[in-house]
């Protein structure tokens, strides 16, 4: 865990190494998750590797932690897009939606609802 506080760039590669179905590691980093968001340093490619990584795994994720705790997980990353520079995010809409789908298909709607929501904000802003 001190590795993430100290260089966050790991965080996207504990979320894609996680064993989503061992309820033990899949609270250590949805933990890691909401101390990044805290800390505000996670970057926004960080943010989708982690937005990413976490919907092909939405499934077990909701399954050993729940649909709350998997939006808030989404609910946090998805704060740090807006570090993105609006054309790198715009590269990256079909990556966020499918996400989106996976979150919302696996009942962590209020992760689906808040990659969309950043999406539409950004969308009104150009």
């Amino acid at each position: 865990h001190e590795l993430c506080e100290n260089e966050p760039g790991w965080l996207p590669q504990f979320v894609r190494q996680a064993h989503w179905d061992c309820l033990e590691e899949a609270k250590d980093v949805a933990q890691l998750i909401e101390k990044a968001h805290d800390r505000r340093n996670l970057g926004g490619r960080d943010a989708l590797q982690v937005l990413s990584a976490l919907g092909r795994n939405a499934l077990p994720a909701v399954g050993v932690l729940g649909e709350r705790r998997v939006g808030q997980a989404v609910i946090h990353a998805a704060d740090a897009l807006s570090r993105l520079p609006r054309t790198e995010l715009a590269c990256m809409l079909e990556l966020l939606l499918d996400a989106a789908l996976s979150f919302g298909a696996a009942g962590a709607v209020g992760g689906r609802r808040e990659i969309v929501k950043r999406l539409l904000e950004d969308a009104r802003e150009a």
